[in-house]
């Protein structure tokens, strides 16, 4: 399941109203929404995981010679490629599809950290393809 909000000024009010349809927004969403931001501590457990996970991330990645990432207070990591490897990573990203990486630039990336199985697994390309 996967809910979001936007914070906007008054004159994006209706484009808001056309939106819930159009992402297939639901009671059941908004009800699941609403229980999980009732419980702090869920959100505190998240919180701490997605931090320490961003963290490992970013420290294992800085160990490799064609990537840096770069730090963050988000969910997600910007991570700069070496412009020899980058076809070989978009190459490699599209044989692993749950892994949420985006490019930006060139050379820049933006990956979403999550589930640490995915990040791990992320890293495993990135240490195969800087050998």
């Amino acid at each position: 399941m996967r809910i979001a909000y936007a914070l906007c000024g008054k004159n994006v009010v209706e484009m808001i109203k056309y939106q819930p349809r159009l992402l297939g927004f639901s009671r059941i969403l908004e009800a699941t929404a609403l229980a999980a931001m009732a419980s702090d501590s869920y959100y505190r457990g998240l919180a701490a995981d997605t931090i320490r996970d961003r963290e490992w991330f970013i420290k294992q990645t800085n160990t490799l010679a064609n990537f840096k990432a770069y730090g963050s207070h988000g969910n997600f990591v910007l991570m700069r490629v070496n412009k020899k490897v980058v076809n070989k990573l978009k190459t490699a990203l599209t044989r692993e599809p749950v892994l949420i990486v985006k490019d930006i630039t060139k050379d820049l990336f933006r990956v979403s950290v999550g589930v640490f199985k995915y990040t791990k697994r992320l890293f495993t390309v990135l240490q195969k393809l800087d050998t």
